[in-house]
């Protein structure tokens, strides 16, 4: 994307990677291994997930 200069994906990208977090927030939570990494990985998801709803609004 760097090099085409072709933004059009990222948005979706950063979908799947606040999915992701998510998921392992959840994972670790369930788990109890860490509790504030899981708490920290939904936080960071939800903003993910919130940076994501601009990209596709904005754009």
């Amino acid at each position: 994307m760097l090099i085409t200069k072709d933004f059009e994906f990222i948005p979706y990208l950063a979908l799947v990677v606040g999915i992701t977090f998510l998921i392992t927030g959840v994972v670790e939570l369930k788990e109890d291994k860490r509790a504030f990494s899981g708490y920290m990985s939904i936080i960071v998801s939800l903003f993910i997930f919130f940076a994501s709803i601009l990209g596709f609004v904005l754009n």
